[in-house]
């Protein structure tokens, strides 16, 4: 399904992408090193939409819930929360 969502970012066809990141995440469950990798991926689309308070959530759920993907991966995910949340305020 992730891959699925790879392609339809090729295509620049967003809504799709979101779309198989959302079933990639739900398949995927609580596995803590697929759904934030899933998770991370559908953010970064909500971002070129420029939905960043969307962005913003959905970062701060990989921090909440996943500190071992961030540690394990070396993801600055406070600073693209903060850029996520300055950007939703303009």
């Amino acid at each position: 399904q992730s891959l699925i969502g790879d392609c339809y970012v090729n295509l620049e066809k967003y809504d799709e992408a979101v779309k198989y990141f959302d079933k990639a995440i739900s398949l995927a469950g609580d596995n803590d090193l697929y759904t934030p990798l899933f998770i991370l991926k559908k953010a970064t689309v909500l971002r070129e939409q420029q939905k960043y308070a969307e962005e913003a959530e959905l970062l701060q759920s990989i921090k909440d819930k996943y500190p071992n993907f961030i540690m394990g991966y070396q993801v600055d995910v406070d600073k693209m929360i903060e850029r996520a949340k300055a950007q939703a305020g303009k």
